[in-house]
């Protein structure tokens, strides 16, 4: 094996989660630049990265061998026998299911009044977030990577939960 495709076949475990990192960051760097700030294409291009990244989930979880009764699950070797991810089927299942509600909830918000056009960019930056740390939650097998992921869970959902400043739930929500 060539060394591109020996090190590609140590990133495909969390291609997933590298693609959905990237992808946040490109949006959030992308409506920094004038005009690209408009809320269709912000909720098109959100949507055409979590399908992306559902598409590089069935790259990397080579569906079929997963789905054999015998699969046995596989570690993410981060050097030093630091086994802190782990691929198998049900972190398959909830890194698609954790993608899926993303989608719905980009999709769905679309139509809401009380997110502002102009922050609408953050939002699904924030959702994104958020579903990124699900995924690492779903399929971590290291104590510390529970810890981390579940922190990046819980506090962009708190930002979250204050996103509507003028709101009076939202202030309740989350007191700044």
């Amino acid at each position: 094996m060539t060394p591109v495709v020996n090190a590609l076949q140590h990133v495909r475990p969390v291609s997933t989660e590298l693609l959905l990192a990237a992808g946040t960051i490109a949006l959030v760097l992308a409506t920094l630049l004038p005009g690209l700030r408009e809320k269709r294409g912000e909720i098109f291009a959100s949507t055409l990265l979590l399908l992306a990244a559902a598409a590089a989930l069935l790259y990397a979880t080579n569906i079929v061998p997963l789905l054999a009764t015998d699969a046995a699950p596989r570690y993410l070797d981060l050097g030093n026998q630091n086994q802190a991810l782990r691929v198998d089927k049900l972190g398959a299942f909830f890194k698609g299911l954790f993608l899926l509600i993303a989608a719905f909830t980009i999709l769905l918000s679309y139509r809401s009044k009380d997110i502002l056009s102009g922050h609408y960019s953050e939002f699904c930056a924030l959702v994104l977030s958020v579903t990124l740390g699900m995924i690492f939650m779903a399929t971590s097998a290291d104590m510390l990577m529970i810890y981390l992921s579940v922190e990046m869970g819980s506090i962009l959902s708190y930002v979250l939960a204050g996103f509507m400043r003028n709101s009076p739930r939202s202030a309740e929500a989350a007191p700044i």
